[in-house]
This record gives structure tokens, C-alpha cells and sequence, in this order.
């Protein structure tokens, strides 16, 4: 069930369309939903989205960060050395640290090593624990920001909530709940991608906005989400990444009464309009290549579910959809079963579009060295 929603950070009910977001089903799961813009406060989010439960699921069996054993991507590492060094800068070894929606625990594990020892993870990701292993971090529950226990935080000098509001339902209650356990003078560094980056031209076309990305942030969007929840912004920090991407940190103090007050938002209009336009004239580009009308897909993350739709609407009929990810095998993206990518070497006669902008030129070689696939490439490689 698809629900609609007021803007999560003004909570005004009257929005203006910019983008339909379609998306295949991920396992039956519906996640297609509809960009737009608040009439009020100019704040980007999606609506029409499905309900909390259905994202639940999704996360609880299909995450992409749920694989143990798995390599940390270069991308993450950035963005975890980059949030070590505000919370160096913030508190001192002896701070509790809770970590909430902590992933692969890559985060807690680079603290572990600094010397920090009251780390906590909390992640809605069934092998988290296992996960958190790998790095030594013995304290880690499956949980989310919704419904984890707030004792847990309590008594905590620093939470983290690192690339998780873009994902909630419900942001301002989610953090507003948070808030209500946390002490006067602790501190919250919350971590977003950060909209002032958004290139359309340079980036994956339409990337951020990503199935699982359900409001897209800039700094003073981000504060204004905190008017009314005892919090004052002490600081933030902006980094640019590879592949035209960027993380906005944003830290905030708790206080004893309602220090952040609403600004202007409306120069995020400009910023996210030209993001679509250039995302939308970069796509069109990559169609223009001659594409055979019966292909395998290689990849099923977000850039697929988005790709199925327009390759159906050309007339091109996709066999298989292959990914190297385990948690996908057996899935479905739209009515197409995932399978293991050396299925390929049974079905050498067909071609192989490689669907990720980010891993493209990786799963080429992949490729190369292993089949005799005809491969298309959408982006140069």
C-alpha cells in the first residue's frame, strides 16, 4: 500500500510534482514513488511511498550491506575516515559512542582502532552482529532509529546516525524520539548526501535518487528538519566524493530548549530541477547506441529497477539479470529471477548490458576475463 505524506520537515500538505520515480518491483516489492517539492518551505521528498512495514522488510532481507565478509567499498571508506575525524574533533576516547544504523560497523570499527572502547552498534540488518565481528565490536543489535531501545543512548556523549535519515518514513519524529533519550550537552553528527553536490552531468544519471532514498537534504533543509527538537547546530562539513557524489555532516548539540530556527529553503529548487534535467539528457544519450533486443542484464541494484521499465517500454526483452551480491540470488527484479553471474558462461550467444555507473568498468573486466558475452556499456567503459 502506497501512502502519501506532508512534508516531513515543514509538515505542510500541499506539494507540486517534478519527477515519477519508477521503479521495477525488488521481490514483489513495490518502491516506485513520486519526487516532489513542498509548496511551502521548498523541501524535496518523495510521496506516494509504500508504508514503513513494506520498507522494513526490504531492509530486514535484501540490504546490500548485508553480506558478511564482505569488502568496505572505496566510497564508504571515505565517508567513514571522514566521520572518524568529527568525532575525534568532538569528543575524546572516553566518550560513549553509539552508532545508529551502523552497517557494516566499518564506522565503529575505525574508532575501535583509534582507541575509543564504549561503542555500541545499533542496525535493522540481520547479520549485523556478524558483521561487526570482522572489526572486534562485540556490542551491536539488529534494531533501527524507529524502535531501538532509547536506554541505549541514555548516557551517551555522541550518537550517529550516518546515511540513515535519507531513508525514514518519518525523519522529524524518528530523530524527535532520539532526541527525547539523549542528554542536555551530548552531541548528534548525522550524516546525509548532501543536494548542493547532486551532478546530473558528471554523476550516475538520476542516482540519488535512489530506491531507498526517500528526502534529499541540504544544510539548511537538514536544520530546519530540527526546529522544535532541542538541538543547536555546532558545526558541519561537506565532502565531495568519487563518481560526482558528496556527504554533508551536520553536528548538533542537545539543549534544553528549542535553539534552531526555520530558514529560507527555496535555493534548493534550482539545485534539484537542474539535477533531473541533466540526469533525464544523459539517459536519453546512453539510449541512442544500437541495444539488441534480447539481452541479460548485469547488475540488480537501484540503476536496474530503474533501467527494466525503459528497456520495456523500447521493446527489449531481458532474458536473465545477473549480480555477484549472494543476497540477491534467487530474488526477483520485476518477474526475473537474480542468478549467480557464471550462468553467463551457459548463455555465451547473448549480450550483456552492464547496468552500474559506479561499478561498470570493475564488472567489464569481470566479465571479460571469465565469458564471452557481447558486453554493452552505457558509460564508457
Amino acid at each position: 500500500m502506497n501512502i502519501s505524506r506532508n512534508c516531513p520537515v515543514c509538515n505542510f500538505s500541499s506539494n507540486t510534482l517534478i519527477y515519477n520515480n519508477k521503479f521495477a518491483p525488488i521481490s514483489g516489492i513495490q518502491l516506485s514513488n513520486m519526487l516532489v517539492e513542498c509548496d511551502k518551505c521548498c523541501f524535496y521528498f518523495c510521496d506516494r511511498i509504500p508504508d514503513e512495514k513494506t520498507y522494513a522488510g526490504y531492509y530486514a532481507n535484501l540490504s546490500k550491506y548485508d553480506v558478511v565478509g564482505a569488502d568496505v567499498n572505496p566510497i564508504d571508506n571515505l565517508r567513514v575516515e571522514a566521520g572518524a575525524k568529527l568525532v575525534n574533533r568532538f569528543v575524546d576516547k572516553s566518550a560513549k559512542v553509539v552508532d545508529i544504523g551502523c552497517g557494516n560497523s566499518a564506522l565503529l570499527g575505525n574508532l575501535k582502532s583509534q582507541g575509543y572502547t564504549k561503542l555500541i552498534g545499533i542496525d535493522p540488518a540481520k547479520n549485523c552482529s556478524a558483521r561487526a565481528k570482522i572489526y572486534g565490536i562485540p556490542d551491536v543489535q539488529c534494531g533501527s532509529i524507529v524502535d531501538f531501545d532509547l536506554s541505549l543512548v541514555c548516557d551517551a556523549d555522541l550518537v550517529l546516525v550516518m546515511a540513515v535519515l535519507e531513508h525514514l518514513v518519518t525523519p522529524k519524529s524518528s530523530i524527535g524520539r532520539l532526541v527525547s533519550g539523549m542528554k542536555v550537552g551530548a552531541r548528534l553528527i548525522i550524516e546525509v548526501p548532501s543536494l548542493a553536490l547532486f551532478d546530473g552531468i558528471k554523476g550516475e544519471p538520476l542516482g540519488e535518487l535512489s530506491i531507498e532514498h526517500l528526502q534529499f537534504f541540504s544544510l539548511t533543509s537538514l536544520t530546519n528538519l530540527m526546529v522544535g527538537l532541542n538541538l543547536k547546530l555546532v558545526g558541519d562539513y561537506e565532502v565531495e566524493l568519487p563518481h560526482a557524489l558528496g556527504a554533508l555532516f551536520a553536528i548538533f548539540e542537545c539543549t534544553s530548549d528549542a535553539a534552531t530556527k526555520f530558514q529560507d529553503g527555496s535555493s534548493d529548487s534550482v539545485i534539484m530541477k537542474k539535477y533531473v534535467y541533466d540526469s533525464n539528457s544523459k539517459l536519453a544519450l546512453c539510449f541512442e547506441q544500437p541495444i539488441d533486443k534480447s539481452i541479460i542484464l548485469y547488475g540488480a541494484g537501484a540503476h536496474s529497477a530503474r533501467l527494466l521499465p525503459q528497456l520495456a517500454e523500447r521493446g527489449i526483452h531481458v532474458q536473465a539479470i545477473v549480480d555477484s551480491n549472494p543476497n540477491y540470488h534467487g530474488e526477483t527484479l520485476g518477474e526475473i529471477k537474480i542468478l549467480d553471474p557464471m550462468v553467463l558462461v551457459d548463455m555465451p550467444d547473448t549480450p550483456v548490458l552492464i547496468s552500474s555507473f559506479r561499478s561498470e568498468a570493475a564488472i567489464k573486466v569481470f566479465c571479460t576475463e571469465r565469458f564471452t558475452n557481447r558486453l554493452i556499456t552505457f558509460y564508457g567503459s
